[in-house]
């Protein structure tokens, strides 16, 4: 099998990740720009999906199609796994550990069960430039958590 490739979009100045496939469109984040776009194959055609998305990486989407995103941090106070649920203000469903800001959350997978799992580095520079040095790290450690879902998230 011979695999061939074609450039859908960009190239971009900065950082685009996370693809996630909802079964008729692909989205992927332009970090930098704070965005998710949205590329359509059958018109061949990229537009915006969701603006202001606090440096959104890691995207993903759940059974029932629901949007997870890893936003690592417009600014210092955003770092955090969300939700979307349509065009109003993203679901917060984690934002600290223990008490301590999340580092950067960058990519997340969903199994079965609901549950989100999310790696969560501190590498500078990665979400503009309140993240250039560590200073602003609060956990001592890079992880990967696991979120499960409450009663009104089952499946």
């Amino acid at each position: 099998m011979s695999w061939q490739f074609e450039l859908i979009d960009g190239p971009y100045g900065g950082v685009s990740e996370g693809p996630a496939w909802d079964g008729s469109v692909l989205l992927f984040t332009h970090i930098q720009q704070s965005r998710i776009m949205k590329y359509d194959p059958k018109t061949d055609a990229v537009s915006v999906f969701r603006e202001n998305t606090n440096c959104a990486n890691g995207l993903n989407f759940d059974r029932a199609g629901r949007l997870y995103a890893c936003e690592g941090g417009a600014t210092v106070d955003a770092r955090r796994m969300v939700r979307y649920d349509g065009p109003g203000p993203a679901t917060v469903l984690a934002d600290s550990f223990e008490g301590k800001r999340l580092n950067i959350p960058n990519d997340l997978a969903l199994d079965m069960e609901g549950r989100v799992w999310f790696t969560d580095p501190y590498y500078e520079g990665a979400a503009g430039p309140w993240s250039n040095d560590r200073g602003p790290k609060e956990l001592d450690h890079d992880s990967v958590y696991r979120l499960d879902p409450g009663p009104v998230d089952s499946w």
